[in-house]
C-alpha cells in the first residue's frame, strides 16, 4: 500500500513539474509517512543536501541535538541559528557525491555541497568542552529526508543569539556549549 502511495505520488510529482522528469532520489516522500515506512529499516535514515547531488545515510535515531547560535554558525549557513544533531562518527556515510570541506579553524571541518552549497557536517578534531567531538558525527538535522526524528534538546551560544531572535519561554540556553 505505502509503495502504491509513495509511486502515486512520484508520477504526480513529474506531471506536476515534467522540466523534472527524474526526480532526485531525495525526494523519496518519506517526509509523508515516515523513514521506517518507506525502507522498512526504523534504524536507518537518509538525509541530503537541497540539489540531491550528495546524500547520506544514519543508523539509528541521533543520541543529542540542540540549536547553536554561534557567530561561527551564523557565518557559515547565513542564518540566525542552526540545529544539529549527532550519532557515532561510525554510523554515518556518504552514498552519493562528495562532502566538500572548508577548514577556516585548524582542527574543525564544515562540510557542504559543492554544487549547491548546503551545509551539511561539522567535525572536530580535538576535545571541545570535555566531550572528544572526534568520536562523533555532528549534521545539520533538517537535511534529514524525516527531521522529526530529531528532537534538539537546548539552545547553545545563546550569548551570540540574535536579538531579533525570541526563545520559547522555558527553553534550556546556555551562553556556551
Amino acid at each position: 500500500m505505502i509503495c502504491t502511495i509513495r509511486r502515486f505520488l512520484q508520477q504526480s510529482f513529474r506531471k506536476i513539474w515534467p522540466w523534472r522528469q527524474n526526480a532526485p532520489d531525495h525526494l523519496n516522500f518519506s517526509f509523508c509517512f515516515g523513514d521506517a515506512a518507506m525502507n522498512g529499516k526504523s534504524n536507518t535514515h537518509d538525509g541530503g543536501c537541497y540539489c540531491g547531488a550528495v546524500r547520506y545515510r544514519i543508523q539509528g535515531v541521533p543520541d543529542f541535538s540542540a540549536h547553536c547560535h554561534c557567530r561561527s554558525c551564523q557565518l557559515a549557513l547565513g542564518g540566525a541559528f542552526v540545529t544539529w544533531a549527532k550519532i557515532p562518527a561510525g554510523n554515518f556515510s556518504v552514498t552519493k557525491g562528495k562532502i566538500k570541506i572548508c577548514e577556516k579553524t585548524p582542527g574543525i571541518r564544515r562540510g557542504f555541497c559543492g554544487d549547491c552549497g548546503t551545509t551539511l557536517t561539522y567535525a572536530a578534531d580535538h576535545v571541545v568542552e570535555g566531550q572528544d567531538w572526534s568520536k562523533d558525527a555532528w549534521f545539520t538535522a533538517v537535511t534529514l529526508d524525516d527531521p522529526t526524528i530529531v528532537s534538539p534538546q537546548n539552545h547553545v551560544f545563546v550569548s551570540h543569539k540574535q536579538p531579533w531572535i525570541t526563545l520559547p519561554e522555558g527553553a534550556p540556553a546556555f551562553d556556551t556549549f
